[in-house]
């Protein structure tokens, strides 16, 4: 499970009150979700949801805690539910590998500033939380396919990577978890984010990774139709749930060179945090506008 999908740090900002819009139809169930949310009903409810999940899927036999800080909440132990790398959590804010290499790569990267301008492709789970609490302008964002970009669908504006609706050089540091093997035409989505960075900025983020190989294209859109070039894989994700999002690659070694036709000035892997957290750990990119 992704951390994205476990949607579900102890913290309000991930809880958030669905906002209330001017559909009137709509307006029964956020008020309902506001109750929920207000009473602390909703938090207790996704809390308890998402420790089953893990707990289904854990292995007693390799079951333990291991004594290192959380690098998102600094819980001072990760607890190993199997031997994976999607096994290890925190067991307070249910941070995972990735968002914890993420942010790792984060402090050393961006300096903590409060005039920093922060675009996160998501508006839940640990890493939205971690960078919430780290800086003070977040802007965050879902995609709905069938949502116009810039429009609000339970309470969080839709964007379309590939078209994102905000100005030039909006924001100094882009992040994304487990995103871009889900974009159709993943340059154009690097163009957008390098056009909303200002000069400077950073985009810092994970994709499932090939560390010994080339990109493998798994999907093509051809005249509004998906045509598999592999087997089918799916991933998980938050809103549309388990096995729901196609991926249309499997990144490898020549993602920096997608990067940098996209526009960027310099683009790498950074591999520090390969076995870092419980001897597992991801590569991330950092690429640099």
């Amino acid at each position: 499970m992704s951390d994205n999908s476990a949607q579900l740090l102890i913290n309000p900002r991930l809880w958030r009150p669905l906002r209330v819009q001017k559909d009137k139809k709509s307006l029964p169930f956020r008020v309902v979700r506001a109750v929920l949310y207000y009473s602390g009903i909703l938090k207790v409810a996704h809390y308890t949801r998402a420790w089953g999940s893990f707990l289904r899927s854990a292995n007693f036999d390799e079951a333990g805690f291991i004594k290192q800080d959380c690098g998102l909440c600094g819980f001072p132990r990760l607890i190993r539910l199997y031997e994976s790398d999607s096994g290890i959590r925190c067991p307070r804010c249910l941070g995972g590998t990735t968002a914890m290499s993420l942010a790792a790569v984060i402090n050393r990267e961006v300096p903590e500033t409060a005039s920093k301008r922060v675009y996160e492709l998501s508006t839940r789970g640990p890493l939205y939380a971690y960078l919430s609490d780290r800086f003070d302008h977040v802007t965050g964002s879902e995609f709905w396919p069938e949502v116009q970009p810039g429009d609000w669908q339970d309470g969080f504006q839709c964007q379309n990577v590939e078209h994102l609706t905000y100005a030039d050089e909006s924001f100094d540091l882009l992040t994304s978890t487990e995103v871009f093997e889900h974009v159709v035409d993943d340059l154009q989505g690097y163009r957008e984010a390098r056009r909303v960075l200002v000069p400077g900025g950073t985009m810092i983020f994970s994709v499932p990774l090939l560390l010994d190989q080339d990109t493998i294209e798994r999907a093509v859109m051809r005249d509004g139709q998906i045509h598999h070039l592999t087997e089918p894989e799916y991933h998980d994700d938050a809103i549309r749930g388990p096995n729901k999002v196609l991926a249309f690659r499997t990144y490898g070694l020549d993602i920096v060179d997608r990067l940098l036709e996209a526009g960027f000035r310099e683009a790498v892997i950074d591999r520090s945090s390969l076995g870092v957290f419980g001897g597992y750990g991801r590569a991330i990119i950092i690429a640099r506008a």
